[in-house]
């Protein structure tokens, strides 16, 4: 049942995606994000955590700049200490569709980091 519901999830994406066409002048903003509990003959071993979140701006139809802030971090239960090792940062980014036509867009990113 959990393979049907991330399969449709996946099609209603990529279905909004192939839809949408940027114009100049509008906003594109989005983000993903995930959360892990690894555990080990019913022992908790191991969190894990993701977050990225970004926004571009066209400035012509297909070019956008805009920037992405992601913060990420993981916690290993085996130390006796339990420390969490976290990492972020904050880059500007540019997106170039190389292929936009009705039916579907390619894209390409580049970040700064």
């Amino acid at each position: 049942m959990k393979t049907k519901i991330a399969f449709l999830a996946l099609f209603m994406g990529i279905l909004t995606v192939s839809i949408a066409q940027p114009q100049k002048g509008t906003w594109e903003i989005g983000g993903s994000g995930f959360w892990n509990k690894t555990y080990n003959e019913g022992e908790l071993q191991f969190k894990a955590y993701n977050l990225d979140i970004g926004a571009n701006y066209f400035i012509f139809k297909h070019l956008s700049i805009g920037t992405a802030i992601s913060t990420k971090g993981h916690q290993n239960l085996m130390y006796i200490h339990k420390p969490w090792v976290k990492t972020g940062f904050f880059v500007p980014n540019l997106d170039v569709y190389i292929c936009n036509r009705n039916i579907f867009g390619i894209s390409m990113k580049s970040s700064l980091d």
